[in-house]
């Protein structure tokens, strides 16, 4: 890890991260940032290359893992790795990510916890097969999710 104090203090660094037009040689010098606040705002630009993403994916730091799995820049190499994180609340950011690609957001619809499996129904890029498994699962809250998501596809289908 490193200081980039060269970059500036946190504050400006921070700036940084959050500009879209931050060239992308340095949200790669920042995605390597020692205070982890910045690495957690590299994650989250979309203008972040792959490259230092998928290292951001292996990130010690949860909520930066967390942002990583948000981020719809996020290579698909490191949201499949992010859909087996152990914390649940990373792989609910995988789960809520429009670039997932169905195979895993099917795997995410059959996940232990819970706010991860509904998380997965509500994702328009669920397969209506899984959004069908959803409407039998043992919590009522993600059968809810999954019979209003279920509910808006038919709707969309019938105007069709």
């Amino acid at each position: 890890m490193k200081q980039n104090n060269d970059l500036g203090n946190i504050d400006e660094r921070l700036i940084l991260t959050r500009d879209n037009n931050t060239p992308a040689e340095i949200l790669t010098r920042l995605a390597q940032d020692a205070c982890y606040n910045i690495r957690q705002s590299v994650a989250l630009n979309p203008n972040t290359p792959a490259e230092a993403l998928c290292k951001l994916a292996e990130d010690k730091n949860r909520p930066v893992r967390k942002y990583v799995a948000m981020n719809t820049s996020t290579p698909t190499e490191a949201l499949c790795k992010l859909a087996e994180d152990v914390d649940w609340d990373v792989r609910v950011s995988v789960a809520g990510n429009t670039n997932i690609p169905a195979e895993i957001l099917c795997k995410l619809a059959e996940d232990e916890n819970l706010f991860v499996r509904r998380v997965a129904s509500e994702n328009p890029s669920i397969p209506v097969e899984a959004l069908y498994k959803l409407t039998n699962d043992t919590n009522g809250y993600v059968r809810e999710a999954a019979q209003t998501a279920l509910s808006r596809y038919r709707d969309v289908c019938s105007r069709i």
